[in-house]
């Protein structure tokens, strides 16, 4: 049976560093599917994560890298562009990914009553229940800090989450 836990991270802002930390725990941690939340700034980003599958959804900080973003993503294997925000199922979950910067998207999204949505864009770690969705936001690994840097890992069996602060 594949790996039921995923890995969620945001904001990295062009911050290897940080983004080769949170990978390396990642990797300890066993986890090899990764939703990324937007905000990965430059596309020399996306190369540090071909051990993983990953999704990535556009940040208002790509705007300018969209078309190179793209490009990178669909140059690796296992590494999938989502736009501005899309739901996808993934071990019998119904799971929705945006930045949360387009209030149209992030409500779009949320009616569709998601098992989960993982958005970012805040900066700030968040964990709450609307209705029947879960909403995680894991926190920044770049930019502005107004938390400790974190990444998140959820278990998609047991609706359990591991907040793991760098």
């Amino acid at each position: 049976m594949a790996n039921e836990r995923v890995g969620i991270l945001s904001d990295t802002h062009n911050d290897s560093a940080a983004t080769r930390r949170a990978l390396q725990e990642f990797r300890r941690l066993g986890v090899d599917t990764l939703f990324h939340c937007g905000d990965l700034t430059t596309a020399e980003m996306i190369p540090l994560f071909e051990a993983f599958t990953a999704y990535f959804v556009r940040g208002n900080m790509d705007r300018k890298a969209v078309k190179a973003l793209k490009k990178a993503i669909s140059a690796q294997g296992g590494a999938h562009w989502l736009g501005k925000g899309r739901e996808l199922e993934l071990h019998g979950r119904r799971i929705a990914v945006t930045h949360g910067d387009r209030p149209d998207v992030y409500e779009a999204l949320i009616a569709s009553e998601p098992d989960y949505l993982f958005k970012g864009h805040t900066h700030r770690r968040h964990d709450e229940r609307l209705g029947p969705t879960r909403i995680i936001n894991p926190g920044a690994l770049g930019g502005v800090k107004y938390e400790t840097r974190s990444i998140a890992v959820l278990d998609l069996t047991s609706d359990e989450l591991h907040v793991i602060e760098l």
